[in-house]
């Protein structure tokens, strides 16, 4: 189960080096969790907020193995759910 938001999407498309926003200079972080949900892996892209100062979860993936095949879906429906948002953009 892949899930994100849009109000999540419009912060993920700060995150772009070229531009201008105080976002871009980011990183996006990637991590696997074994602990959340039992029987499943979850995978999240985050980034650290510095006006919230904290990490903010942008996307969250629930699969039952941390697999290649899993981890190339989460990035796909990412780009995927960026594509809707803004057509000229690649995460």
């Amino acid at each position: 189960m892949f899930k994100i938001s849009e109000r999540r999407l419009k912060i993920v498309l700060n995150i772009d080096r070229h531009g201008d926003h105080f976002l871009a200079s980011k990183y996006c972080h990637f991590d696997g969790k074994h602990d959340r949900c039992k029987g499943f892996k979850t995978l999240t892209a985050s980034v650290y907020h510095p006006v919230l100062r904290r990490m903010v979860k942008q996307a969250i993936m629930e699969c039952e193995k941390e697999t290649r095949e899993n981890l190339v879906l989460f990035w796909t429906l990412f780009n995927e759910a960026m594509k809707e948002a803004s057509k000229d953009t690649k995460f």
